[in-house]
This record gives structure tokens, C-alpha cells and sequence, in this order.
């Protein structure tokens, strides 16, 4: 579902691009007015194309719809749109604009977790909807393009320099978002940190061997001790968008505070 996204955005960027620089002239200033038009415009489309690419419906799950009202109002946020798509694989996933927030749903994660949870994960997409994520990732694209052009012109290997940095630093900027939404959920609702800990352990660990729908019931020990060996694995992962499972639950471990 991700590579259709991706495919699509740069296609837009693409396109936008091609069209924009037949009307504006080879001038530095301008050129970096066209840079931010083109990925403002993105970011206009960008909750289409995520509709699009995951074929996301809006959701009619009174039992969802109810808990994604109730995690808002602990974070005193409006309720987001919530859409689903009917996928096996478990993922959950804020986007939107300034106009329109929303939280995607995969059939699959729905059916692996708890109540709880599932409240835990919307935390964790609801920080990112609060600290504007989305919109960072735009900053930061339009001042990198804005820096490898400037680069580019003043030295054409200090431009292929900036160009190669560009995954790189692009997975570490990530990397911090996603670690700043796990932190921004638990840490004025400690009471959470359980129920994100163990939806992570079932979607990014026992998920990959065990069905979905066996997920759900497994019971909160079990996840307990499974938790406690992944955290000694002590991994960390480099070239990936998030921090590794172990990484995560040893920073959300600080955080834990068992509700009465």
C-alpha cells in the first residue's frame, strides 16, 4: 500500500514540477517559490491520495468510532476522521492537512487488539496529528530541496552530496517523529503506556507468525514476559523509519503506571 502512495506523490511532484517550471525563469528566488508551491500543493492532496492508495473507507464501526471519540477527548483534541481499509496486515496511520485531520485503520490491526489497545495506538496517531507532523515533513522537504539547489548551483559535487544525504536524513527525521508521538501519548497519560506497549509487541512481533485474529485474547502476562525478553535484545534499528520494538518499549518503560 505504501509503495502506491509513494508512487503516486512522486508522480504529482513530478508532474507539478514539469508544468511550474515552463512559466518560471531560471532565477534562484523564484525557483525556490516554485519548490514551496509544489509540495504545498502535495500536501493539499496528500489526504487523497492517501484515500486512494489504501482504498480507505470511512468507518461505520460504532465500537471504533466510540473509541476514537474517547481518546480524543483525553488529549482535547476534535474527534479525527476515521477511515478503515480491509488488509491482514496491522498498521495504523495519521494524515490529513491543516483542513482535514484523520487516522487510518487496517482491518487487520482492528482484529488482533483489545479495546485498550487499540486506544493505546490512537494515542500514539493523535500525538502525531498534535505535534503537526506532517506538517514538519513538508518544512523539511521544501528547505532541503531549497538547500540542494542552492548547493547545486554554487558546486555541482557539494549538490550530489546533499542529494545522497537525503534518505539518510530523511529516516532519521522520521525516526524522531515517531519517537516523540510514542512519548507524547504516554507521558501525561501514563496510564496508556501498557496498552501501546502491548498493541506494539502484537503488531510488530507476535504478527509476524501468529493470525490476527488469534492475537487479541493472547493474555496480558504472556505480553508481560515477552516485553521484558525483547527489551534485553537491546536491537536498534539504522536504516528504518521507526525506532526497533526493543528500542521503544525500553524509552515507554519508563513511563508505566498500572490503572487501578
Amino acid at each position: 500500500m505504501w509503495w502506491r502512495y509513494y508512487f503516486i506523490s512522486f508522480a504529482i511532484l513530478l508532474a507539478l514540477s514539469l508544468i511550474l517550471s515552463n512559466f518560471i525563469p531560471l532565477n534562484f528566488y523564484l525557483e525556490c517559490g516554485e519548490i514551496s508551491l509544489i509540495f504545498f500543493v502535495w500536501y493539499l492532496l496528500s489526504p487523497l491520495i492517501m484515500i486512494f492508495s489504501f482504498r480507505l473507507k470511512k468507518s461505520n464501526d460504532e465500537r471504533l468510532n466510540s473509541l476514537v471519540s474517547y481518546t480524543s477527548s483525553i488529549f482535547n483534541m476534535k474527534k479525527p476522521l476515521v477511515y478503515v481499509t480491509k488488509t491482514d496486515y496491522s498498521n495504523a496511520f495519521a494524515f490529513g492537512n491543516f483542513f482535514y485531520k484523520a487516522i487510518g485503520y487496517t482491518s487487520g490491526l482492528l482484529s488482533s487488539l483489545q479495546d485498550n489497545e487499540i486506544i493505546g495506538v490512537t494515542a500514539h496517531e493523535l500525538a502525531h496529528l498534535k505535534n503537526h507532523d506532517m506538517e514538519i515533513q513538508v518544512l523539511g522537504l521544501i528547505l532541503y530541496n531549497i538547500l540542494y539547489l542552492y548547493l547545486f548551483n554554487i558546486n555541482f559535487i557539494l549538490g550530489l552530496v546533499t542529494f545522497a544525504l537525503a534518505y539518510p536524513l530523511f529516516i532519521f527525521i522520521h525516526r524522531m517523529l515517531e519517537k516523540r508521538a510514542d512519548l507524547t501519548a504516554v507521558k501525561n497519560n501514563r496510564w496508556l503506556t501498557i496498552y501501546l506497549e502491548n498493541a506494539l509487541i502484537k503488531i510488530g512481533y507476535l504478527g509476524r507468525s501468529i493470525p490476527s485474529y488469534l492475537l487479541r485474547d493472547i493474555p496480558d502476562f504472556q505480553l508481560y514476559f515477552i516485553k521484558q525478553q525483547l527489551i534485553m535484545n537491546n536491537s536498534r534499528s539504522i536504516f528504518r523509519t521507526h525506532p526497533s520494538l526493543s528500542e521503544r518499549l525500553r524509552y515507554l518503560s519508563k513511563y508505566e503506571e498500572w490503572s487501578s
